[in-house]
């Protein structure tokens, strides 16, 4: 099952009630929250809740929280302050970041600790019926499939996943082939179209996008392809791609 969504970090500069209209109107099915600029440790409870609320009335999903903790940086008060965010928007999914460095660049000594503070977030998020999930991101630890295929079996918990996204600095069928040997771990995507130099619209890469989605395995549980940042941060282009992306999703389900 595919659902379409909306990471609330593409329009930074936008207010999270603008963002669930656009939603809403877009015909998108869920919203990523950030804890970067949207929902903050510094909103109260209420407000996020309000939050939650709206969106509930908009028929909005709100499954995952975008954390933006980073292993080996981010003290582990700031996870369970993010937990408490998660309980109040209600989400169950927490994205985190493998820290700053590519696994190339990092000791073997390093890499045990990345392992044992995964296993301890997982824990935590665990007692509070979370699930933690890296993101495979360049010049982070999970930077290839490699590397989050490895990270993932050595932390060996029930509740870690990862995220899916296409590299710039890889050809299609380099993409392709994580996507293929990440299948078992994959919790959610990416969606976006752009390489090194600027962003394009989504529509330019849709037969590249029906390949990645063709390659992802049906799942009962929802895997969620979230839009992420849009050509000049342009509302009016953030539509065309919800379009783009909901057609993309029909051919998965």
């Amino acid at each position: 099952m595919l659902k379409t969504g909306l990471c609330s970090v593409t329009f930074r500069k936008l207010s999270p009630e603008e963002i669930i209209h656009i939603v809403e109107t877009s015909g998108l099915e869920a919203i990523e929250w950030g804890t970067d600029v949207h929902l903050t440790l510094q909103k109260s409870t209420a407000y996020i809740q309000s939050i939650k609320e709206k969106c509930r009335k908009a028929g909005i999903e709100t499954p995952s929280l975008g954390t933006y903790y980073r292993l080996n940086e981010s003290p582990l008060a700031y996870f369970k302050s993010c937990i408490q965010i998660a309980d109040q928007i209600g989400a169950h999914q927490l994205r985190i970041w493998g820290g700053n460095k590519s696994p190339k660049d990092i000791t073997h000594s390093d890499w045990k600790k990345y392992v044992q503070e995964t296993q301890m977030l997982c824990d935590v998020a665990g007692e509070n019926n979370k699930s933690v999930h890296v993101e495979l991101h360049e010049k982070t630890l999970t930077e290839s499939e490699t590397a989050a295929i490895q990270l993932i079996n050595e932390v060996n918990k029930p509740n870690l996943y990862c995220y899916w996204q296409p590299l710039w600095i890889r050809s299609q069928s380099a993409n392709i082939s994580a996507l293929k040997q990440l299948s078992d771990h994959i919790s959610n995507v990416h969606v976006f179209q752009w390489d090194e130099h600027q962003r394009y619209p989504l529509e330019q890469g849709c037969s590249t996008w029906l390949t990645y989605f063709q390659k992802l395995e049906p799942s009962n549980t929802p895997t969620y392809a979230y839009l992420e940042f849009v050509k000049r941060d342009d509302v009016n282009q953030f539509y065309k791609d919800a379009e783009i992306l909901k057609k993309l999703a029909l051919h998965y389900r």
